[in-house]
């Protein structure tokens, strides 16, 4: 019996010990929203956007539970970073954690996958079978990403800045394909010196975290229950460059003390915080959602923004990054693998469970993210107003 399939077996031997470590979160209610009547003075008052079919829970509610929900999470990444391991790491490579496995029957979908990790993404999927929908900034571009693939992708041209576009591409997806299983949030930039917004939203904002919140859940409908997988590549980023205060609610267009480096930060904590919340609404499905740092790569179309004389100390700084197989591994082990079935809400960097920024564990600052940028579609788009 190979290697892979050993890893597999001892695998499901920890899942099935640690269930409710592994799906539920936590088993003793403090993930749970609470019930109204253990909050009197609870607004009830809802998000006046019902356009993704998501319910939201209460602000006030989320803040009484929030010390006791960061003690648990807390715990229960300590337990699962020593508990649960995969026989893959930093310099493990996309073809490597999907060896030895027929993607035959999976439709997947990839945002940024016309170079660098989204390609090579699209790319040892497809290898392995899969049938992937690429989506890049212009029809062309993802045309010649799936040309590159030697199989039959799909290319799907989107301009994540435009959010209607992202509406269009979702509604195109939706209508070709009965079921989509797997969502890979790849797409992303830097922004330069000076705030760049488009419909009054910081540019990194808007590409990297709102146009994915649309596209996401656009797509879920298409999800199937207990198999279906979303991956979110965040970035270390946001926990090492985004805002102290976490998210500036106040500030989405930088307008008021606009940093390159901190509002890149912010988005890709935005996405986590995303990817952690949507676990738990989504829970009940059975699907699955994790957030992932690829590490620094070498050869990605995400400097393209930065200005010289940064461009060129990166540049010789990525002779020691990954390449962009190797950056594209841990995304393609939380799409595609066994070894990670039913993990959900985690944070992952070099194919393992790690630590993440301390707003991962905020269901308030969450939950407001959430209801912000719903609003914010609302009054950009009047999407289902």
């Amino acid at each position: 019996m190979d290697s892979h399939n050993a890893h597999k077996r001892s695998w499901r031997c920890i899942q099935r010990r640690n269930r409710h470590r592994i799906i539920g979160l936590c088993t003793d209610g403090a993930r749970r929203r609470p019930a109204a009547s253990r909050t009197p003075h609870v607004s009830t008052a809802r998000s006046d956007s019902k356009t993704l079919g998501l319910s939201t829970w209460d602000e006030v509610a989320g803040n009484q539970m929030n010390r006791r929900s960061r003690i648990f999470q807390n715990r229960d990444v300590f337990w699962r970073k020593l508990m649960i391991k995969t026989p893959f790491g930093s310099k493990s490579t996309a073809d490597e954690v999907l060896a030895g496995l027929d993607l035959s029957d999976r439709t997947v979908v990839v945002t940024g996958c016309s170079g660098g990790i989204g390609f090579e993404t699209m790319r040892a999927l497809s290898a392995k079978g899969a049938r992937v929908i690429g989506i890049a900034r212009s029809l062309n571009k993802a045309q010649n990403a799936c040309l590159r693939t030697d199989t039959q992708a799909t290319a799907v041209g989107c301009d994540q800045s435009d959010l209607q576009s992202v509406i269009h591409a979702a509604d195109f997806i939706s209508e070709r394909f009965e079921k989509i299983d797997v969502i890979v949030a790849n797409a992303g930039i830097t922004g330069s010196k000076q705030a760049t917004t488009r419909d009054g939203i910081e540019m990194q904002f808007l590409v990297n975290y709102l146009s994915h919140f649309l596209l996401v859940n656009k797509l879920l409908p298409k999800l199937p229950d207990k198999k279906g997988r979303v991956v979110i590549v965040s970035s270390s980023a946001s926990k090492n460059q985004a805002p102290k205060e976490g998210i500036r609610f106040d500030d989405l267009d930088g307008h008021r003390d606009y940093s390159a480096s901190k509002f890149y930060g912010q988005s890709k904590l935005a996405l986590s915080i995303f990817a952690g919340e949507l676990s738990r609404r989504l829970a009940p499905r059975g699907i699955v959602v994790n957030s992932l740092h690829p590490g620094a790569v070498r050869g990605t179309d995400l400097n393209r923004s930065i200005q010289f004389p940064v461009s060129l100390v990166l540049s010789i700084a990525e002779l020691f990054f990954k390449t962009a197989s190797q950056g594209a591994a841990t995304q393609c082990l939380l799409a595609a693998s066994p070894l990670v079935e039913g993990v959900s809400g985690q944070y992952w960097a070099d194919c393992q469970i790690t630590g993440g920024s301390k707003y991962l564990t905020d269901l308030v600052m969450a939950e407001r993210l959430w209801r912000t940028s719903e609003e914010l579609l609302v009054r950009k788009l009047n999407v289902g107003g």
